[in-house]
């Protein structure tokens, strides 16, 4: 299941997102953030210290956490 938000354009989708990524450890926002800052997996897991495939399933538990949250919230 695939969920997308437009981000850009409604309001209670922003505040039920950035809930989502609040309710995640410290430690997984910062991977997150990471991530997002290289958008490669490679890249993340050698500032890590970790494979990249290692990074995969960090973010794939990350994003599925965050869509278990939307989900709560009905987004």
């Amino acid at each position: 299941m695939k969920i997308e938000i437009d981000i850009f354009n409604d309001d209670d989708s922003k505040v039920a997102l950035l809930r989502a990524i609040g309710k995640l450890t410290e430690a997984d926002r910062r991977i997150l953030y990471l991530y997002a800052e290289t958008a490669s997996m490679r890249e993340t897991g050698k500032a890590l210290g970790v494979s990249a495939s290692t990074v995969y399933y960090i973010v794939k538990r990350i994003r599925q956490q965050i869509k278990n949250e939307l989900n709560e919230c009905n987004y």
